[in-house]
């Protein structure tokens, strides 16, 4: 996390796990994704992110779901925000 956004994770927490099925453009492949997602809180930017092609945008949770383009990562925000819902 810190070498693609440049900020120090403060703490980490599994939120699940879910299985993503995607074709490869090119060759037609289809594949099973697995995917892994972490409710992290961080701490102040330390640095710029190594990789320059990653951008960290922040983003209102009503709307980050229907802005990602795999319905995994779109999953996973639901359910933060759910959580964050519950008392």
């Amino acid at each position: 996390m810190l070498e693609e956004t440049g900020y120090e994770p403060l703490s980490l927490e599994a939120i699940g796990e879910a299985g993503q099925y995607v074709v490869d453009a090119a060759t037609g492949e289809c594949w099973n994704k697995r995917c892994s997602f972490f409710f992290v809180r961080v701490a102040a930017r330390t640095h710029d992110p190594v990789e320059h092609d990653h951008v960290t945008a922040w983003t209102p949770t009503h709307v980050a779901a229907a802005l990602l383009h795999e319905e995994a990562s779109a999953w996973a925000v639901q359910r933060v925000v759910h959580r964050m819902s519950d008392p």
